[in-house]
């Protein structure tokens, strides 16, 4: 029981290290204690397609406390997922959102460098409005550009070519001259013989292991957490390039969380601080686990590190929701009472006086007011909307509504088409790409995609005008 209890205490209530079970329990000789440990953890082995330079598997300890924070995490993202998909697109929300966040990412990339830098140069950097940028501040300008890149194209298959054009932008070249690296370092760790510990991987085993873990990435069922985080190791541990590694490993990690279900958003939670903060517990971390092979002890790390960022982007989302509140409740004040609402049930008619005898003139008057509000095919003259709601425009509560109504009868839509869909569905009108990227504010090959998905499931039809695409809204009675 008691060594059950020891087992217990440095895998659940903490993933120790053989030598930090020998400096709690102040004794050097743990190979015994040791033992038990590691018998305990392996009835939770998770073996890794990853492999390490010898050939042997990395794997991890999906203990009940390593399970129990990817489930955890997991279900963060998808709340936070949940509350940015519900930031209020037209009144900015959105776009100040993101850009708090990616001043977030480049102010850690500036104390990585040691540079001094306030938020609103960093908002000018990502505006494109820093006309001559200092030569030490480069750094900062490519990693935002690499950032932009990493929107464009997060959704194709991360492959050489997705490095590839993720790596030019972080160097700042306009062409890349060579890829992968082609001699080794002369760090003098590489040359012993016996207990070697690599700061990279041999120049010739580079292209085999970056194949390796392309492979693991598209093929392993693993949470995409544990992908994310174990490709981030990988590519520290290979060091495929001469530079800018760890800044590319960050972004490979953002754009592997993009791949599941919270899309784009992944790329906007600021994990830099993993390339800036603690960097002595990461390096001891990272020489551990080329030691064990267990990639555990960086995934323990690196999950404290994606809660808080999710922590920081929930209350930055949790303060423009209060914001907004205040504003509506200002602007509801405002509102004239007896507005039609799009989904009401019930038909709104004016109550007349029980004895009281209405003269012509005055029920003529009232009729407008008299108005049934239901799904029906709109009247002529009036542009008719895709869903044929009988009202020239929908209001923006109305508009959130139908943005509901979609969601819940069409599983394939997006939360992003939904929105659009509801607010550009007037038959015989022409919607564009520009709109979609402008309504939204993502990238432009975002809203290109998001368009022809909608298309493909027959909200719009696709046409050809002067050579440019347009989606007109097509019925749906």
């Amino acid at each position: 029981m008691a060594n059950n209890d020891l087992a217990i205490r440095f895998t659940e209530d903490k993933y120790a290290t053989k030598n930090e079970v020998a400096k709690e329990l102040k004794t050097p000789l743990v190979d015994s204690f040791w033992k038990v440990i590691t018998d305990y953890r392996a009835f939770f082995t998770r073996p890794l397609t990853l492999k390490s330079l010898d050939g042997t598997s990395f794997f991890y300890c999906g203990s009940q406390t390593i399970g129990g924070t990817i489930n955890q995490l997991e279900a963060k993202l998808v709340k936070l997922f949940s509350k940015y998909t519900n930031l209020n697109f037209k009144n900015g929300d959105i776009r100040l959102f993101n850009l708090k966040c990616d001043i977030e990412s480049l102010n850690a990339i500036a104390r990585k460098h040691g540079l001094e830098v306030d938020d609103n140069y960093l908002r000018s950097l990502l505006d494109d409005k820093v006309t001559s940028i200092a030569s030490s501040h480069a750094v900062l300008a490519n990693y935002a550009k690499a950032l932009k890149e990493a929107h464009r194209i997060f959704s194709t298959p991360i492959t050489e070519d997705f490095l590839a054009n993720i790596y030019l932008k972080l160097t700042g070249s306009k062409e890349l001259i060579s890829f992968y690296r082609t001699k080794n370092d002369s760090n003098p760790e590489n040359k012993i013989v016996i207990d070697r510990l690599y700061t990279s991987a041999p120049f010739e085993t580079i292209e085999p292991m970056m194949n390796n873990l392309f492979n693991f990435l598209a093929m392993s069922n693993q949470s995409m957490i544990v992908k994310a985080f174990a490709a981030y190791y990988f590519i520290n541990f290979v060091k495929p390039f001469e530079n800018n590694n760890d800044e590319l490993a960050l972004i490979l990690l953002k754009t592997i969380l993009a791949h599941s279900e919270i899309d784009e958003l992944a790329l906007y939670i600021p994990l830099e601080k993993l390339l800036s903060d603690k960097q002595e517990i990461i390096a001891k971390i990272f020489i551990e686990v080329q030691k064990t092979n267990d990639i555990t002890y960086f995934l323990d790390y690196g999950f404290k590190v994606l809660d808080e960022a999710l922590d920081h982007c929930l209350e930055e989302i949790n303060n423009l929701d209060a914001l907004a509140l205040k504003e509506d409740y200002f602007h509801e004040a405002k509102v004239e009472a007896g507005n039609l609402s799009l989904f009401d049930e019930e038909d709104v008619i004016l109550d007349e006086p029980a004895e009281e005898k209405i003269e012509e003139p005055e029920v003529k008057k009232l009729e407008p007011i008299k108005e049934t509000v239901k799904i029906e095919t709109a009247k002529e003259g009036v542009g008719e909307l895709a869903l044929s709601i009988n009202l020239p425009y929908l209001d923006e509560k109305d508009a959130t509504r139908l943005e509901e109504h979609l969601l819940e009868l069409d599983p394939e839509l997006k939360r992003g088409q939904a929105y659009f869909y509801a607010r550009h569905c007037t038959i015989g009108k022409r919607y564009t790409i520009s709109q979609f990227k402008k309504a939204l504010g993502c990238a432009y090959e975002t809203a290109r995609t998001s368009m022809d998905s909608l298309a493909r499931l027959g909200y719009y039809r696709q046409e050809m005008i002067k050579n440019k695409k347009v989606y007109t809204p097509i019925s749906k009675k």
